[in-house]
């Protein structure tokens, strides 16, 4: 964690010392935003446990290659130009898969805590903001499985970094609202599960050790309040 908040506090200084005092008329600004989207994940280990399921029950049923995702992050504007920033994300990850003789599933919901930084490379008045930036990121995950026993679903905890950017557009000709898109990559694999018994989960079909792998491309629809 100490890194991340060295990062950001570096790419924020640099880019305060690059603003100059005569990019606002005000220091400081305050932003809120939250938004919802959809992540693409990698799960090629869970993938490849399903592709055995399939094989094994001879049933047709998807891989899980994506959830919705939804992010709620306040920021600290120096000069319109360069920004601190803090937020929490939930990532939705779930897929069920039917059989003849019941139905497998499994769950993988994380809970993120980000901080990073953020700086303004276009602005364009009365029209969009474009923003680029990156992020250390904390996730706590769940998961759960009734694979070993279809009528009982049991549940393991791991936490685990990662780190993402992004680029983003915003709105600025009906301050202090605005709305955006936000697109980046994130990099986050989790591993280490353990349930409250300590034991550890494996993909009964692969025999591996849980890998629970949210990298991949990311986007969302944001909207926010800008001051300054």
């Amino acid at each position: 964690m100490r890194t991340f908040i060295g990062a950001a506090v570096l790419t924020l200084a640099a880019a305060t010392l690059a603003a100059g005092p005569a990019a606002a008329d005000l220091p400081i600004g305050f932003e809120i935003k939250s938004g919802i989207g959809v992540g693409s994940y990698s799960m090629d280990d869970l993938n490849d446990n399903i592709a055995l399921l399939r094989k094994s029950s001879n049933a047709n049923f998807r891989d899980l290659t994506s959830g919705f995702n939804f992010f709620a992050e306040g920021r600290v504007w120096l000069f319109g130009r360069a920004a601190g920033l803090a937020g929490f994300e939930h990532y939705w990850a779930e897929v069920d898969l039917p059989t003849t003789a019941g139905t497998f599933k499994f769950k993988s919901p994380a809970d993120v805590l980000c901080l990073g930084g953020a700086l303004n490379v276009f602005s364009f008045p009365k029209f969009i903001d474009i923003n680029v930036g990156a992020r250390g990121t904390f996730a706590k995950v769940v998961y759960g499985t009734n694979e070993a026993d279809k009528s009982f679903f049991v549940e393991y905890k791991a936490n685990d970094y990662g780190w993402d950017v992004f680029v983003e557009t915003n709105t600025n000709f009906i301050r202090p609202l605005q709305v955006g898109f936000t697109l980046g990559y994130r990099s986050l694999s989790i591993d280490g599960f353990r349930d409250k018994f300590d034991r550890e989960p494996v993909f009964g079909e692969l025999d591996a050790p849980v890998t629970i792998d949210y990298s991949g491309v990311f986007f969302y629809f944001t909207a926010g309040i800008a001051l300054w």
